[in-house]
C-alpha cells in the first residue's frame, strides 16, 4: 500500500492521503479461475515433459550421447523454470501484485534471468555440437569429447549465474526512476549498462553463434544433397548403358 498526497481545494496547507490497492485486478473471479487452471496445466506440462526427457536420457544408455547431454541439461533448466519461476509469475500476473516479499522478488528475478539465459546457452552448445557433427565428422569425437562437453555444460550454468544473481542481489542493475512503485510489486527495472551487457552476453552472442552454425550446416547439407543428386544421375546413366549392352 502506498500513500499519495493530493491538494484539497480551498486549503493550501492541507492534504489528503489517498491509498490504492496495487493488487486490484480487472479480471472477475471466473476469469481468475480459468487463468489459474490454464496456466497450471501449462506449468504441469512443462515440468512433466522435461522430466520425461531427463529420465529417458538418464535411463537409456543408447541415448547418452554428447548432443543428448546438452539436451538433458537444457531439459533440467526448463524444468526448473516450470518449478521455481512460472508458478510465482502466474500468481503475480493474475493477482496483479507481488505477495511473496521483496527478498524473494530479487531471488525470483535472478532465477528468471539465470534459467532463461541457461536455456539459450544450451541451445548455442547444441548448435555448436551439430556444426562439428555435420561439417567436421572426422574430428567430432576429438572436438566433442566427454571432458569438453562437461566443461561446456558447466559454462552454460556458471555464466547465467554470474549475469543474474551477482548484479541483481547486489542491486547493480537497478535503474533510477521517478515513477513511484508500490511496495507489494515486483518490477524488474534495469539500468542501461546492465541491459546492454546482459542482452549482448545472454541473447545476441548466442543468437549469432546459432545463426552462423546452422548457416554452415545448411551450406554443407545443400552441397551434400547436390552431390547425391549427381551420383544418382550418374548411376542411372550407368544402369541404362548396361541395359543397352545386354540387349545388344
Amino acid at each position: 500500500m502506498t500513500n499519495h498526497t493530493s491538494d484539497v481545494p480551498g486549503s493550501m496547507n492541507s492534504s489528503n492521503l489517498v491509498e490504492y490497492d496495487s493488487c486490484s485486478t480487472l479480471q472477475n473471479r471466473a476469469s481468475q479461475i480459468f487463468l489459474y487452471t490454464f496456466l497450471s496445466l501449462v506449468i504441469i506440462c512443462t515440468v512433466v515433459g522435461n522430466s520425461l526427457v531427463v529420465s529417458s536420457i538418464a535411463y537409456f544408455k543408447r541415448l547418452q550421447s554428447p548432443t543428448n547431454s546438452f539436451v538433458m541439461s537444457l531439459a533440467v533448466a526448463d524444468c526448473l523454470v516450470g518449478l521455481v519461476v512460472m508458478p510465482y509469475s502466474m500468481v503475480r500476473t493474475i493477482e496483479g501484485c507481488w505477495i511473496f516479499g521483496p527478498l524473494f522478488c530479487q531471488i525470483h528475478s535472478s532465477l528468471d534471468v539465470m534459467l532463461c539465459s541457461a536455456s539459450i546457452f544450451h541451445l548455442s552448445c547444441i548448435a555448436f555440437d551439430r556444426y562439428y557433427a555435420v561439417c567436421n565428422p572426422l574430428c567430432y569425437s576429438l572436438k566433442m569429447s566427454n571432458n569438453r562437453v562437461f566443461f561446456l555444460i558447466i559454462l552454460c550454468w556458471v555464466l547465467p549465474l554470474l549475469i543474474s544473481f551477482g548484479p541483481v542481489m547486489l542491486e547493480l542493475h537497478v535503474a533510477s526512476s521517478d515513477v513511484p512503485i508500490p511496495k507489494d510489486s515486483c518490477v524488474f527495472m534495469v539500468n542501461q549498462v546492465y541491459a546492454v551487457v546482459a542482452s549482448v552476453a545472454s541473447f545476441y552472442l548466442p543468437m549469432l553463434t546459432m545463426l552462423l552454425a546452422y548457416w554452415k550446416i545448411y551450406k554443407v547439407a545443400k552441397r551434400q544433397a547436390g552431390k547425391s543428386v549427381q551420383w544418382r544421375v550418374k548411376w542411372e546413366k550407368i544402369r541404362a548403358r548396361n541395359k543397352d549392352i545386354e540387349t545388344q
